[in-house]
């Protein structure tokens, strides 16, 4: 692959790779993986959909008709 100004490239890392010395300017490279096995969940995420979710179901409530006056404050 021929070095582009703002080009990223992504990879398997189980494959075997490497690269040669900068020879001017500089390297930027990050790590990063990615998985979709639910023992690796994160859990700020997890916290995040649950705040979400009772915000929605809070503003549901406020909305139904039964709410009525009733509902003026919703505290999470």
């Amino acid at each position: 692959m021929q070095p582009k100004c703002g080009r990223m490239v992504g990879f398997n890392a189980g494959n075997y790779h490497g690269v040669q010395a900068v020879q001017s300017g500089q390297r930027c490279a990050i790590a990063m993986w990615f998985t979709l096995d639910p023992a690796h969940r994160e859990q700020a995420h997890d916290s995040l959909v649950k705040v979400l979710d009772d915000l929605e179901a809070a503003a549901a409530t406020m909305a139904s008709p039964e709410a009525g006056a009733k509902a003026t404050r919703v505290e999470l």
